[in-house]
């Protein structure tokens, strides 16, 4: 990013995204311009104050809602939620090594974009063959045969 004071100013007091009531995305970004910068542990909310241009009217002062804050992470992997296993408070996806014997690798996640969970651990690499779909008949060592979808497996 540059070093400027405009790039500087967004990377302080970054662009949002007002989510509406019947949860459309309001077509105007706005900026945060206050925050209390505390988080509310009970709710893992935080108070924040944007402004957004309203010309059309449809929002009214005072009202509270919900704002999306883009982030951009460099140098990470998206891996599909429905590629990844739970167990307790983490997160495995299957590996296929060449001889297609999965491996259950525990990931970390950093957040999500769409269904996807963005992984910036370097457990997994962009070569990796993960396992998508059949995840309930896979185990850790067991050896695969894999239908492939672009890069991503089906277990058979």
């Amino acid at each position: 990013m540059k070093n400027d004071t405009l790039s500087k100013s967004k990377q302080l007091n970054p662009e949002v995204k007002l989510v509406l009531a019947d949860n459309s995305i309001h077509k105007y970004t706005g900026q945060i311009d206050a925050d209390l910068g505390q988080i509310n542990r009970s709710t893992g909310s935080i108070t924040l104050r944007a402004k957004f241009p309203n010309p059309d009217a449809v929002l009214r002062l005072g009202n509270t809602g919900k704002v999306i804050i883009e982030h951009i992470y460099p140098d990470v992997l998206l891996v599909p939620q429905e590629a990844t296993i739970s167990i307790q408070d983490k997160v495995f996806v299957f590996v296929l090594d060449q001889d297609n014997v999965a491996e259950r690798r525990e990931i970390v996640i950093d957040g999500t974009s769409d269904k996807n969970y963005i992984v910036s651990d370097k457990i997994l690499s962009e070569n990796d063959r993960i396992v998508l779909s059949g995840l309930d008949k896979v185990t850790d060592g067991i050896k695969i045969n894999p239908i492939q979808k672009g890069r991503l497996l089906s277990a058979k």
